[in-house]
């Protein structure tokens, strides 16, 4: 249920320029979507509204939630989090910070991470073993340190009647409260040719700081740096992918 506050406060958003082309080599990578809308922004800054319209408008069964696996929410999509996992578009919400709240977090120096892999790379569900692989590949070339996934040939067999159990090894677990860098998760993501959309989603401050200090970050000291270092990492964005190519076109157009 969305409060009379939240729908008293406009929102606004901005779209970042989406650099992949058609001339973009394919991935390596098949388990990674062909198209993601990501929906970026401060806690309680209606990103999670936003991700929703963007659900039912693409018709969707759900949005990914951070680096969460899709059945960490089979409650609520019950058993279609197989379908969103491998759909070729899919919807994810990220909030700045994503996860947990500030003082449940074991991270207080705020950890920043460069990107967030498909949702088969943080699954636990029992998945491809060639899948398991282009995970640790992936993170392997962003120079993560992971346990490697077993060889299918030393994976125990299960026994009769049984599901098969797949390995944790190689399963990609993120902080328990982090900051996507907007910068980095895009530039991979264009390397990899995936066609992106991201919004990011703004509010007024003094209403949602108000809200994340009840909900999110009690600890107003605490919160207040989170809301410094959100802040400076959507401008980076903006500054990189919008004011920067703004100033490139103007200069095309004086030439």
């Amino acid at each position: 249920m969305i409060d009379k506050e939240f729908m008293s406060q406009p929102l606004n958003s901005l779209h970042l320029h989406n650099s992949w082309s058609e001339g973009t080599p394919p991935s390596r990578y098949s388990i990674l979507p062909k198209t993601v809308y990501t929906v970026i922004g401060k806690e309680s800054s209606g990103t999670k509204f936003v991700s929703e319209i963007l659900r039912d408008a693409l018709e969707l069964h759900s949005y990914r939630e951070g680096g969460m696996p899709y059945e960490k929410f089979a409650g609520r999509n019950r058993n279609t989090f197989r379908k969103d996992m491998q759909n070729p578009i899919q919807v994810q919400h990220i909030s700045l910070p994503q996860g947990s709240t500030c003082q449940n977090s074991d991270l207080h120096g705020h950890q920043i991470v460069d990107v967030i892999l498909p949702a088969q790379c943080s699954s636990w569900a029992a998945i491809d073993p060639a899948h398991q692989k282009q995970c640790y590949d992936m993170a392997k070339e962003l120079n993560w340190h992971i346990k490697p996934p077993p060889l299918k040939d030393n994976m125990k067999q299960p026994k009769a009647r049984k599901r098969p159990k797949r390995s944790k090894a190689g399963l990609i677990r993120y902080p328990s409260r982090y900051f996507i860098d907007i910068n980095a998760h895009k530039e991979w993501y264009d390397s990899q040719g995936v066609e992106q959309y991201i919004i990011i989603v703004t509010r007024d401050e003094n209403v949602s700081f108000n809200s994340r200090v009840k909900a999110h970050c009690r600890n107003v000291t605490i919160a207040k740096e989170e809301e410094k270092l959100a802040s400076s990492i959507i401008n980076d964005a903006i500054n990189t992918y919008i004011l920067e190519e703004d100033h490139e076109r103007e200069t095309d157009l004086r030439q």
